[in-house]
Parts: C-alpha cells; structure tokens; sequence
C-alpha cells in the first residue's frame, strides 16, 4: 500500500495497474469466498489514501465477487460504473463480460442477457469469451431459440474475435439438449443436429474425420449432450452414405462394418468455468452435467440406452472383454438399421 502512495502522482496508471495485480487479482485466485469482501475493502483504502480505482480495478473486483457468488455484489459494482462520468471508469468489454460471468455462475441468466445487449448499445463489440460467457450463462435457462440465434449470429459474421469454438458448440448444444427432453423436444433435437453438423464443417468436431476412415468414433472426451448429438449425427452420416450408394444399384441392401463407439469407462465431469478462461486442450472438453435419477453415470451406459431406446428398430450394443471403455454395434445389427431406414 505505502509503495502505491510513494510512488508519485505522475505514475498513478502504472500504481493502479500494480496495485490491482499484486491485491486484488491475488485475491481472484483463491478459492475461499471471502476474499470478495477483502476486495472491496480493499477498493475502499485505495479511495481513502488518494487512489481512485480505474476501469481494470472495478473489472477485477467484479470478477472476484463473481468468483464467490456475490453476483449482486458485482452488479453494484458495475453500475457504480455506469453511473460515473469519469471516461477512466466507464465500463469496457472485459468488465462487461466479467459481470455477465459473474451473473451466469448464480443463474441469474436474465442480468446476464440484460448485460449483453447493454454492451451492445453502448457500441462495444462483444467477443468470443462475452459470447460464450452468455452462452454458459444460459444453458439451463430453457431458452433455446435465444441460444440458436445467437449461434447463427456468430456463424454469420465475419468478425473473427466470435468464430465459435468448442466452448461455444458444447454450450449450444448443451442448451439445445436439454430442451429436447420438454415439449417441441424434437425440434429442438433437429437444431442440435445442425449446431453439430456445422461443427463439423467448421473442423470444430471430428476433425480428422475419424469414420470415413476406420469406423471408430471417439466420444470420451464429449460432454453428455455433445456425444448425444455426435451418436445421432454418425448414424445419419452411415444412412446418408448408404442411401446414395443404393440409389443408383439395384440391390437396396446396407454396406456397412462394425461400429466402434469410444466411450471410455468412468464417470463424467468436468469444469466449466476452466473451460472459459481457456484451461484446455483443442479436443473436446467435458462439462459439469446436471444429471437426474434416471441418467447412467457412466458415458458408456449412456450412449448404449440411447442406442436401444431412441432408435427404431432398436440398436443393440456390445462391450468387447478385453476394450471394457469402447461399446461395439455389430455389422448385422447396423445392417438391419440402415436396411429399415433405406426402406421407410
């Protein structure tokens, strides 16, 4: 504190900055809950000893307090800059989506909305983390033509800062899922399958193209609602495939091999909030799932009950002995399958 105060007046930015770097952003980095009211007395002192808190200080502060669930906290904070008629102070693009973070983490998703199409009439362009920070924000809000809109919107611009990534999909989809299972689930379940499809076409997922090549899929490292969509995109693909090869052959009968679905064998989860603050490797990341009694704990188990109860006939699995993370769909029950969709 003193080092701040002695530094001089004409360095007071590069004091702030400092100040800011060695407190309060410290303080971002624990986990203990308590460090939200530290940085707010701590914004206090810098006022009582002539140091007035700047846009990056309030952005912090705001961050810490979303950190700790004190969404409300953090909105006071942000309208503290709202209000000010201090240029310095004025919020920016990072205190924005730091505020809609710290909303989205208490499932305040309508502030978290509010705070976005404010960004926008304040003429700051919103990025990929405001973006996928909404996203997030939204997931469970059981709004899902307000998810999609927004995927179409950033698919359709040409600004490069909002070309979604697999934060982005895995959040779309998520919100696209889970309205499947209320009503309208079925187009909801179709919007998923073009979020999914335009991922792939973006290489976003299945960028190696892993089916045309050795009918091994791999879903281990797909969230529930990813892999969901990627089970009933692969059999699409197989049916779409078969279907052009019949058409133009006589005999209408399915050219297919064994299925192989890596699923791997433990329980899911994950971490979102490292997800958006870019904590992870370009493969597909898992997500924390909200799960009810009847959902299999298990991605495996999962995958092998929609095989057999979304699909008609129903598709049977198997789990090789010695491959207990993979389940297999046999050339004869894939074949009957896609010889009952060829058919229809």
């Amino acid at each position: 504190m003193k080092r701040v105060l002695e530094s001089g007046a004409s360095n007071e930015e590069s004091n702030i900055d400092q100040y800011t770097s060695e407190d309060i952003i410290k303080n971002n980095n624990s986990q203990n809950e308590q460090y939200w009211r530290k940085a707010l007395q701590l914004m206090d002192q810098m006022k009582k000893e002539g140091v007035k808190p700047d846009t990056v200080t309030y952005a912090t502060a705001i961050k810490v307090c979303g950190s700790a669930g004190r969404w409300k906290e953090a909105l006071n904070l942000f309208s503290i800059m709202q209000n000010s008629d201090d240029p310095k102070v004025k919020p920016n693009r990072i205190a924005y989506t730091n505020a809609i973070i710290a909303c989205g983490r208490s499932n305040e998703y309508e502030q978290s909305l509010n705070l976005f199409n404010s960004m926008k009439a304040d003429n700051i362009q919103p990025d990929l983390v405001s973006y996928n920070a909404l996203l997030s924000s939204l997931r469970a809000a059981s709004l899902p033509q307000t998810v999609f809109d927004l995927w179409n919107e950033m698919c359709a611009s040409d600004n490069k800062r909002i070309t979604p990534d697999i934060i982005t999909v895995t959040n779309v989809i998520y919100a696209l899922e889970r309205s499947s299972t209320v009503s309208s689930g079925k187009h909801w379940s179709e919007k998923s399958d073009l979020v999914f499809t335009e991922a792939v076409e973006r290489k976003i997922l299945f960028k190696s193209n892993s089916l045309d090549t050795t009918w091994e899929v791999d879903l281990s490292k797909m969230s529930y609602p990813v892999a969901h969509a990627a089970l009933r995109f692969v059999l699409k693909s197989i049916k779409a495939n078969n279907v052009k090869e019949t058409s133009s052959s006589t005999e209408k009968k399915a050219v297919v091999k064994d299925l192989t679905l890596i699923t791997g064998t433990g329980n899911r989860g994950g971490n979102l909030a490292a997800m958006e603050e870019g904590k992870t490797s370009d493969n597909i990341s898992p997500i924390e799932e909200e799960t009810d009694g009847n959902t299999p704990n298990s991605l495996r188990e999962f995958i092998r009950r929609s095989l057999s109860t979304e699909f008609d006939p129903p598709i049977y699995a198997t789990i090789p002995e010695t491959a207990a993370g993979t389940i297999v769909v046999r050339k004869l029950m894939l074949e009957k399958w896609v010889n009952s969709q060829i058919a229809a």
